[in-house]
């Protein structure tokens, strides 16, 4: 059970001046419209934004509590905790963790989308950042509109086959099927009141099981019930929530068939009953106002079809009739009209067999094109595709339709009226006879325009705000590491010599004495030129050189590295193996990269084991737009444990018995992160050390 705890805004091993609530990076993460979450290495919240707590319903960040787990809807946590451990144990940030429900305050679901940020290795920084993106309302048009596709189906297919079947029994059969197939219902079936009793008798079912009819055999309704309703005169009674049904039977159909809602209709004949007709569905309150009036005239098309075929069967049908028929069906089509005014999506229908498409309403609305229906060879449809996109868009329906789907999606540009172009979602649910053959199609195109913009923008902001970011990280570790030098390798030579020189203007001193005191005295000024000259090395690296960029191949580097030191290699015996996966040229600072290579094979040969030669191992990978690149030793190692945050530190030194300076690796990570790269250290004592360089191709 998840227990309160208050959430702080930002942990203090950020060490960074942006812990600041006033500054423009906490003033993003606090008034973006999407949600940030900050881990630290126990993967234990350190900051929750408050549009997190606005999208979950709670009135402030104080009201959330500290468990990850607590967000997430019962059964989501597992699967993203999974995530969220990979990328600890890869030490790698990833553009997507999935999509998840968040749990509100009303228990509403909120489904999010999750992004995570991997900064545990940034000693300025040190946390995981996850982006949090309120989906919740895609999710739910995207359902809605998927549906009102199925129902258009459901309808369009009940159309079709009472123009296709001639036998009652196999029209109640194909009803129950296309209502289940196509209609998104649990289950259907269709029964016949016994004369004289209280059974109905089962003639078509589609959607369960033999066993599971065996609770509608014989079925014996109740009085006063829903059935008993439809049949003494109501065309149809619907069914909100079965399990508050005064009836045992519904309430055992519900517990066996996990249904939640239903609907009964009259199927009738010449205005007499003839039929029952139940659609079940598992969501409590499914059937809404405009799918009632919709399915109500569903079965008036089925009764209808009824009446003809009942006619055809007494020879009496005549060129009237068909004449009704043909009505009848043209004003069922128009009813579609109803799915395309409930919605503000463009609706099109496309008859593959007639070939012709025709577009409703909503293209006059958004995209400034009237309602009609045209040959396929010269709809507006296919033509205002971008050129760009058209052959694509094309290729993608035609592989539709030739398969078994039933789902197509497409985003692209579509040309308005004005000549400007809007960026669409397009969706479409395929009709097939049955053989499978695709016969019909409708969709519904959406301008989403508008939100790719706001996404743009949005990406936009987190680029400008991760390079404050890392300009605020670099500026503070530059400052901290100049005031090590001042207060630390300056202040020191500094005060000798001016302790030195008072020492000088004593006359008392005997010429031995001056004589030690000017050698202290020239010591000492070497000290200070030393660090002088340190930092003049530091402030070339900081300068800006793109003019002398080039283009490199790292195994030629290499190759004349080794050339250049092989007397020391040849003196210590070192054996080095490079290994190169792909290509191996980089556009960059040749220097720069000299350099840094030049420093880690000398450290694995200086600091290599007394009683071991030193094996050096580089490998050099590319994968997407970087250098994966290893350097691995079986040197002498550090002990992390006690000195991983002074690896890449100025005038550190892990090895009192070998003279260094300490600044080999401190200028390896500034030359690196001048080229836009990072490095990262794994070292084991009297085991080796293996650096990983992460490296662009082209900067």
């Amino acid at each position: 059970m998840c227990e309160r705890s208050k959430i702080y805004y930002i942990t203090e091993p950020m060490n960074t001046d942006i812990n600041t609530p006033s500054t423009p990076l906490i003033s993003l993460l606090e008034h973006g419209t999407d949600g940030v979450i900050i881990l630290d290495e126990n993967k234990s919240i350190t900051f929750i934004s408050k549009s997190i707590a606005s999208m979950l319903g709670y009135e402030s960040v104080d009201s959330l509590n500290d468990d990850l787990a607590c967000l997430f809807n019962p059964g989501e946590f597992k699967s993203f905790e999974l995530q969220l451990s990979l990328c600890y144990e890869s030490q790698l940030s990833k553009e997507s963790l999935g999509e998840y429900v968040f749990k509100s305050i009303y228990n509403d679901q909120v489904w999010v989308e999750l992004s995570l940020k991997y900064l545990l290795n940034d000693s300025q920084i040190n946390s995981v950042i996850i982006a949090v993106k309120n989906i919740t309302n895609n999710k739910l048009i995207q359902k809605e509109l998927l549906h009102a596709n199925k129902l258009y189906a459901f309808i369009s297919q009940v159309n079709q086959a009472i123009v296709r079947i001639q036998d009652e029994e196999v029209l109640f059969q194909e009803a129950c099927r296309i209502a289940v197939e196509f209609g998104d219902f649990k289950m259907a079936w269709i029964g016949i009141p016994e004369v004289g009793t209280r059974n109905i008798s089962l003639i078509a079912s589609h959607g369960a099981t033999k066993d599971e009819l065996k609770l509608f055999g014989n079925y014996t309704y109740d009085t006063g019930g829903p059935i008993e309703n439809v049949i003494n005169g109501q065309n149809y009674r619907v069914i909100e929530d079965i399990n508050k049904e005064n009836s045992e039977a519904w309430e055992r159909i519900a517990s066996k068939q996990k249904y939640n809602s239903a609907m009964v209709l009259a199927i009738k004949k010449f205005g007499q009953l003839v039929a029952i007709l139940s659609i079940y569905s598992p969501e409590t309150g499914f059937f809404n106002t405009n799918e009632v009036k919709l399915l109500r005239e569903a079965t008036a098309d089925i009764c209808f079809a009824l009446e003809i075929l009942e006619d055809k069967k007494n020879r009496k049908i005549s060129d009237e009739k068909r004449e009704l028929a043909e009505v009848a069906l043209l004003e069922s089509n128009k009813r579609y009209e109803l799915i395309s005014r409930a919605t503000s999506d463009a609706i099109w229908d496309w008859d593959l067999i007639k070939e012709t498409l025709y577009v409703a309403e909503g293209f006059e609305i958004l995209f400034g094109y009237e309602s009609r229906e045209v040959p396929v060879s010269d709809c507006l449809w296919s033509a205002n595709v971008h050129p760009d996109e058209q052959q694509s868009v094309i290729d993608s329906l035609d592989q539709v339709v030739a398969s078994n789907e039933l789902i197509w999606q497409a985003q692209y540009r579509f040309k308005k009226s004005n000549g400007q172009f809007a960026t669409v979602k397009d969706t479409g649910y395929v009709i097939r006879d049955q053989q499978g053959r695709a016969v019909r199609m409708v969709g519904a195109m959406r301008d989403i325009t508008a939100a790719i913009e706001g996404e743009r923008t949005l990406a936009e902001l987190n680029k400008n705000l991760q390079a404050y970011t890392n300009e605020l990280v670099s500026t503070n570790t530059g400052l901290q590491q100049f005031s090590y030098i001042i207060s630390h390798n300056l202040r020191s030579p500094v005060a000798n010599i001016v302790a030195l020189t008072e020492y000088l203007r004593d006359e008392t001193n005997t010429p031995e004495t001056n004589l030690e005191l000017q050698e202290a005295l020239s010591t000492s000024v070497n000290l200070l030129n030393g660090v002088i000259e340190d930092l003049t090395s530091i402030l070339a690296v900081k300068n800006k050189v793109s003019d002398k960029m080039e283009e490199i191949s790292l195994r030629g580097l290499l190759s004349d590295i080794q050339v250049s030191i092989q007397n020391l290699i040849n003196d210590s015996q070192a054996i080095i193996n490079v290994e190169i996966t792909g290509d191996d040229t980089i556009y960059s600072l040749k220097s720069y990269l000299h350099s840094v290579f030049i420093n880690l094979i000398s450290n694995s040969i200086k600091y290599a084991q007394t009683d071991k030669n030193p094996i050096i191992q580089i490998s050099i990978d590319a994968k997407g737009d970087f250098y994966h690149i290893t350097f691995r030793d079986n040197g002498m190692g550090i002990d992390l444990e006690k000195k991983k945050d002074e690896v890449f530190g100025l005038y550190k030194r892990f090895h009192e018995n070998i003279r260094g300076k300490g600044m080999g690796l401190f200028m390896v990570k500034t030359q690196l992160e001048t080229l836009g790269g990072t490095i990262s250290i794994q070292s084991e004592v009297n085991v080796g050390t293996e650096f990983k360089i992460l490296l662009p191709i082209d900067i």
